[in-house]
C-alpha cells in the first residue's frame, strides 16, 4: 500500500504511516461489517437507548485505551488502529450480548442461517444512497472553510431536492434536467425499487425493476466525488 501512495506522490513518511495504520486496522473492518446490520435491527424497532448506553460505555473505554496505547505504549498511529479495533469489536460485543438476553428481542432474534447471504445485493442497495457523505467530502477538501462549506452544502442539497421534485411536482424545464445529477432522485427511485420490488411493477410513475442503473450512478457519483476531494487536496498549499 505504501508504495502505491508513493507511486501516486504522497510524502514517504505518510507512506509508511497509511500502511501501519491500515494494517493494524483490517480487524475493524470485520467487526464494523457484522455491526452495521445488529444496528440496523435495533433502529427498525427503535431500541435506540441500549445503542445510546453502548456507545457511551465504549467511549469511556476508548479514550483511555487510545491515551494508553498511543502515549504511554509509545505505538503512534498503531496504537489508534488498534484502539479502533478493540473499541469497535467491544460495541459489537456489547450490542450481541442485549440482543442475546433482552426481553425486548425476544419476538425478533432469530438464529443465523444461511438465508442472510440471499438478501447481501438488497443490503448493498440500500448502502449506495451513503454517496451524500462524497459529496460533503469534496464541498470540504475543495473550500477548506467550515461556514464556506456548509452554505454551499445546504444550497447544493436543497437545489438537488427541489429539481428532484421533492416540495413540487411540476417542476420547470429549465430546471429539471438537475435531477439527473441529484444523487437524491436517484437514492429514492432505488428504494422504492428496493422496498417494493416483490408487490408492484410501477409505483410514483416509477418501475420496478432490479434498480441496477441507479447503483451504477450512485457508485459514478461516490467515485467521482472522492476523486475531485483527491484533487483538491493534492492542489492544496501548505504554510
Amino acid at each position: 500500500m505504501d508504495k502505491f501512495l508513493i507511486l501516486i506522490g504522497q510524502d514517504h513518511s505518510i507512506s509508511i504511516k497509511a500502511r501501519k495504520y491500515a494494517i493494524w486496522v483490517i480487524p475493524a473492518l470485520f467487526g464494523g461489517a457484522i455491526l452495521n446490520p445488529v444496528v440496523r435491527y435495533l433502529q427498525s424497532q427503535s431500541l435506540t437507548r441500549p445503542l445510546l448506553a453502548s456507545s457511551f460505555a465504549v467511549l469511556c473505554v476508548h479514550v483511555p485505551l487510545c491515551w494508553a496505547l498511543i502515549f504511554n505504549f509509545k505505538l503512534g498511529t498503531v496504537g489508534a488502529a488498534v484502539a479502533f479495533s478493540m473499541s469497535t469489536w467491544l460495541y459489537l460485543v456489547l450490542l450481541v450480548l442485549y440482543i442475546k438476553y433482552s426481553a425486548s428481542c425476544e419476538t425478533t432474534r432469530i438464529s443465523f442461517t444461511s438465508e442472510a447471504f440471499l438478501v447481501i445485493g438488497q443490503f448493498f442497495r440500500f448502502a449506495v444512497p451513503s454517496v451524500i457523505m462524497g459529496l460533503g467530502i469534496a464541498i470540504g477538501a475543495k473550500l477548506m472553510d467550515l461556514k464556506k462549506a456548509t452554505t454551499l452544502g445546504s444550497v447544493t442539497v436543497m437545489t438537488f431536492m427541489l429539481a428532484s421534485g421533492y416540495f413540487v411536482k411540476n417542476v420547470p424545464i429549465f430546471i429539471s434536467w438537475l435531477r439527473y445529477l441529484s444523487f437524491n432522485y436517484h437514492a429514492y427511485r432505488l428504494l422504492l425499487k428496493v422496498q417494493y420490488e416483490d408487490m408492484t411493477q410501477t409505483i410514483d410513475n416509477v418501475e420496478i425493476d432490479s434498480g441496477i442503473t441507479e447503483v451504477c450512478t450512485l457508485a459514478a457519483m461516490i467515485f467521482g466525488y472522492f476523486l475531485l476531494a483527491y484533487i483538491s487536496l493534492r492542489g492544496m498549499k501548505l504554510h
